[in-house]
């Protein structure tokens, strides 16, 4: 199976793959929390508003359809033919949620959102896929990395500062501005090289099966097994941990703009430091050392939680201090975990694999929710303590996991 080497690899790919990550984090607040905000301003219950989370469903299915982007070949190449589409249709899906008043037409606005987020959810399929394919195995930790600060940036963007535009401008300014920055998704998709040598399969049926197939031939039964546990364990002390930490923050008095302003600017620029160093460390240490740090550092970082619950660390200095650590290690696991999950993936096939990975890596989320209900019996202390002890069925996967290197295709 082909895949590219260093010397193919134009200089804009990097750069372009962060433009990439921009565009797919935009719309995920614009149709989930940012959303929800519009339509407490105009009245709505909780309960109706609780519903709405049904909107992002789009994300954790989009591997139903994810055999869709590996069979068809729309105009401008398979990658980027679907990424650019996905990315017109989600600018004008937002162009259309600023013209629709949520008091009036409340129906009508959560169709539009769903059909953005399922658009939306289409152009990460894309991204994800051409980030495994653009860059050789060496260089994957910098590819992810570049995505998954671009992302972080755009979550930011479509998150507090959209809040804060539509207190001072209005929610029709802000869904049109924020449309708007979708061309910077299109820049990205025209600098990002289309793979070549890729052959779609022939039929969309093979396009399920055929991925599934490749998997079990080249990992085994045993080694795929693991490699999905290891998808939905690895990351799961990070899950924890962010499941109750706003909570907890909240209960120590801190106020919201101080959250915000530690949790966004603090901590986006602490990310990126983190997601440098993976992919500086990745093209030198490898990916399966990478992991083994990034681990201990997802995990260890939870012991900033531990030094304000104590009162060692108070205040705004140790607010941002602690938000500067959880979230430099957490760019660093971040860039290198989804780096690994890419390096699985075949070329021709990466839109299919890729999605069927994440997937588990998703459900994770689902068994954090008891974690309020463990705070309530063991303390905050007891809990970002058992955060931290949770990675250590992760570990024992990625032990298993690096006895034995996937081959080269």
């Amino acid at each position: 199976m082909f895949r590219v080497t260093d010397r193919d690899i134009p200089r804009r790919t990097i750069p372009a793959l962060l433009l990439l990550g921009f565009a797919s984090g935009l719309p995920s607040e614009l149709v989930a929390g940012t959303l929800q905000q519009w339509f407490v301003d105009v009245g709505l219950k909780p309960g109706e508003i609780g519903l709405m989370g049904l909107v992002g469903l789009p994300f954790a299915l989009k591997f139903l359809w994810a055999p869709v982007l590996d069979r068809f070949a729309p105009p401008f190449g398979l990658r980027r033919g679907w990424m650019l589409l996905s990315q017109v249709l989600v600018l004008l899906g937002l162009v259309a949620m600023a013209f629709l008043d949520p008091g009036r037409t409340p129906s009508a606005l959560l169709i539009v959102a769903t059909l953005v987020a399922v658009m939306s959810a289409t152009q990460d399929i894309a991204v994800n896929a051409i980030t495994c394919e653009a860059v050789d195995e060496r260089r994957l930790g910098a590819a992810a990395g570049a995505a998954v600060w671009g992302y972080r940036a755009a979550a930011l963007v479509s998150g507090a500062a959209a809040l804060a535009l539509a207190q001072h401008c209005g929610w029709k300014i802000t869904y049109l501005s924020l449309a708007g920055m979708m061309l910077i998704g299109v820049a990205g998709s025209l600098l990002v090289p289309e793979p070549v040598r890729l052959r779609p399969p022939g039929t969309l049926a093979a396009a399920v099966v055929e991925p599934l197939v490749a998997f079990w031939r080249d990992l085994g039964p045993w080694r795929l097994a693991g490699l999905l546990a290891f998808s939905l364990l690895f990351r799961l002390s990070d899950q924890w941990a962010g499941n109750q930490s706003g909570v907890f923050l909240r209960e120590l008095g801190f106020d919201k703009e101080a959250i915000g302003w530690a949790r966004g600017v603090v901590g986006l620029v602490a990310a990126g430091v983190g997601v440098a160093a993976a992919g500086w460390l990745a093209t030198r240490w490898g990916l399966i050392r990478c992991l083994w740090l990034g681990g201990i550092l997802g995990a260890a970082s939870n012991a900033v939680y531990l030094l304000l619950a104590g009162g060692y660390w108070h205040g705004p200095w140790g607010l941002g201090t602690a938000m500067a650590i959880e979230n430099a290690c957490g760019g660093f696991l971040a860039a290198v975990f989804v780096g690994f999950l890419m390096r699985h993936c075949s070329p021709g096939q990466a839109a299919t694999q890729y999605a069927v990975l994440t997937a588990a890596w998703a459900l994770g989320k689902y068994l954090t929710a008891p974690a309020g209900y463990l705070v309530a019996s063991v303390g905050w202390n007891g809990f970002f303590v058992a955060s931290i002890a949770v990675c250590l069925p992760g570990f024992v996967l990625l032990e298993l996991l690096g006895r034995q290197q996937r081959p080269t295709t």
